[in-house]
């Protein structure tokens, strides 16, 4: 089920940004990337002076599964064993961090992302110019591939937001359907093999 879901979200980008003019459809891939830089670097800010302290996160720590450990790919995400030796209060409170920030940053990206399409939307409707045809092969497999991009993105971000519930005690069995699925394993295998092939080009 949920490799059906993942299917269908990543095709439904695709379909989405593929209609869209060239210039569009490059501009949906930089705003993917910056989306993601700017969460990367605005979420250890916005954890510390807004959820750090706060009762969201006191109940974070008192659910998180100390006996939780990463699950393949998702090892270099969220690492299983604290950097120093702490006691059991001190693990919870440096995962409960780690797995905010893994949420956070997923979530602040989609929101970037949807800001700038509310933006390109509006402007789309203020202008209101004409969608001229496009017959040039280079610019239809630019697009193509800027849509596959998309929704590549929307849906790994999917998956990673999925799997990192494992961590929180009752939000397992969501987690569970996202660790057996097909789309999971298969990344965990491309990725495993990774290394492999770095090894052998070099």
């Amino acid at each position: 089920m949920i490799d059906l879901c993942l299917v269908a979200e990543a095709c439904w980008v695709w379909l989405w940004i593929r209609t869209k003019q060239t210039e569009q459809a490059l501009l949906y891939v930089a705003a993917i990337l910056t989306s993601m830089y700017v969460a990367v670097h605005l979420t250890p800010w916005f954890v510390r002076t807004f959820i750090e302290t706060g009762s969201a996160f006191s109940w974070l720590m008192q659910e998180i599964s100390l006996n939780t450990h990463a699950v393949g790919w998702m090892q270099h995400v969220v690492p299983s064993v604290p950097a120093s030796n702490a006691d059991a209060s001190s693990y919870s409170r440096w995962l409960s961090l780690q797995v905010l920030h893994v949420l956070i940053t997923i979530m602040m990206a989609w929101a970037v992302f949807m800001v700038f399409v509310a933006v390109d939307s509006v402007a789309e409707a203020i202008w209101d110019e004409p969608q001229h045809a496009q017959h040039l092969v280079g610019e239809q497999l630019l697009r193509n591939l800027a849509a596959a991009f998309a929704g590549l993105w929307v849906a790994a971000t999917t998956l990673c937001l999925l799997v990192t519930l494992d961590w929180i005690q009752p939000l397992q069995p969501i987690a569970k359907h996202a660790i057996d699925s097909l789309s999971y394993q298969g990344l965990d295998i491309l990725l495993r093999a990774l290394p492999g092939l770095r090894i052998m080009i070099s």
